[in-house]
């Protein structure tokens, strides 16, 4: 984790006071979705019973998760099971298909096997739709169709078809309702499409979305639809453009989505955001191993996203921003990046609207939050030790979180704002700190 120095004398307030940053609730902006993470906690490790409680725990009441990723690998569609949770030598059965009939219109129940879908279910996502619940909260879960089929040439493949791909969709849809009572959120059409030939372009997107809304409406389910999902962020708006050309698309895909392993830019983001504006839809930036709170404050402030992962849950290996908690020795140990990112995912939950945010001098920066309770949390960049004036609060109570190099989550004590709406507190280094409604 890293901040930018400010060591130029220019970024410091000019009469040497405090930084100032002012809130401006009447500035409305993106609505949250959810802090998400794909369901992977290491749970073909043999040790995984040993921590499993202590990793959701902190996944759910500390970290602040509330969202999560499940894969339906394309090759559930065949009648032979490829297996359950644990990792396969050969991966190409998770995307060969084999079409369970000739007819889209009829499920054949014995031609989709959903071993591996269940397990991540029983193991991760109902330990962790428990904890929300008792939180009184909710898990967004989205479904995401997965097919990697260039790392296995030649692939046996029918989903190609919308007509085939929406009956897999609904399948899956029918099997977890059925199963466990469970109806997913919403659809992440497909994986990278930029990394599989059959999806070079967005047109089967587009006409997948299509058939994929008639097809589950037609027996009840509405999810959201979510694309491109492209690796290379670059790629995204050729790929929206080709989907949008798709009669009756356009109104369909209510999340657009980016992953950061290329075309990062700032005007990508820019122009995606807008693009998102001028349809009706909303941004959510769902993957990119290594991704910090410095991308995220520019996914959320450039990019508008109301929904946000780094990557899996959990797994037993070194901390290379892969994972949000590495497991140790059998402990479960939150990655560095994952101490600064809480002071986000915590204290911003389902449900908050951004709001105005202003700060100077340049080496502070703020991105303001409602929460649907109408609590406030304002989360604060410092580049460096700083006094910092927070002006346009509601009165009352709040408290200050500060995550720096060598604290996480270390409360600076409790504030009150007062008729004017300001407090002051000083950040203890270079951090990020979050002021939140008490």
């Amino acid at each position: 984790m890293g901040f930018a120095a400010a060591c130029d004398g220019d970024s410091l307030p000019p009469d040497g006071g405090p930084a100032i940053v002012t809130i401006d609730t009447l500035a409305r902006f993106q609505t949250m979705t959810g802090w998400e993470a794909t369901a992977q906690a290491g749970q073909a490790d043999r040790h995984f019973p040993a921590f499993r409680n202590s990793l959701f725990d902190q996944a759910v009441n500390d970290l602040g998760i509330n969202r999560l990723r499940i894969a339906i690998f394309a090759g559930a569609e065949n009648p032979l099971d490829f297996g359950g949770a644990g990792e396969m030598p050969d991966r190409c059965p998770r995307w060969n298909t084999v079409n369970d009939n000739d007819n889209p219109r009829v499920i054949n129940p014995a031609g989709f096997h959903f071993t591996t879908l269940d397990s991540t279910v029983v193991s991760v996502v109902l330990p962790m739709r428990q904890r929300l619940e008792a939180r009184g909260e909710r898990l967004f879960l989205n479904l995401n169709y997965t097919a990697f089929l260039n790392q296995c040439p030649p692939a046996l493949y029918v989903h190609a078809d919308p007509a085939e791909y929406a009956e897999f969709i609904l399948a899956t849809f029918l099997h977890l309702k059925e199963t466990f009572g469970l109806v997913p959120d919403a659809v992440e059409m497909i994986l990278e499409p930029d990394k599989v030939a059959a999806w070079q372009d967005g047109t089967l997107i587009g006409k997948a979305i299509v058939a994929t809304a008639d097809r589950l409406a037609a027996a009840g389910f509405q999810p959201i639809l979510i694309a491109p999902s492209t690796a290379d962020l670059g790629r995204a708006l050729s790929y929206l453009n080709d989907i949008y050309r798709v009669p009756g698309a356009q109104p369909l895909l209510k999340e657009i989505s980016y992953h950061r392993y290329g075309g990062a830019s700032q005007e990508n983001l820019s122009a995606l955001a807008e693009r998102a504006k001028t349809v009706g839809a909303r941004t959510a930036m769902l993957e990119h191993i290594g991704s910090g709170v410095e991308d995220l404050y520019a996914d959320l402030t450039i990019g508008q996203v109301s929904a946000w992962q780094q990557y899996t849950l959990a797994f037993p290996a070194t901390d290379n921003g892969a994972h949000y908690f590495a497991i140790v020795d059998g402990r479960v140990v939150p990655g560095d990046r994952t101490r600064y990112l809480r002071q986000y995912f915590h204290y911003v939950r389902m449900g908050a609207q951004r709001v105005g945010a202003q700060s100077t001098p340049t080496s502070v920066r703020a991105v303001a939050f409602e929460n649907a309770n109408q609590g406030l949390a304002v989360v604060v960049h410092a580049d460096r030790f700083s006094s910092v004036e927070v002006r346009g609060l509601r009165p009352g109570n709040y408290g200050v979180s500060a995550t720096t190099s060598s604290q996480t989550s270390a409360e600076l004590g409790d504030q009150i704002a007062g008729a004017t709406g300001t407090l002051t507190f000083t950040a203890p280094a270079a951090g990020v700190m979050t002021v939140y409604s008490k």
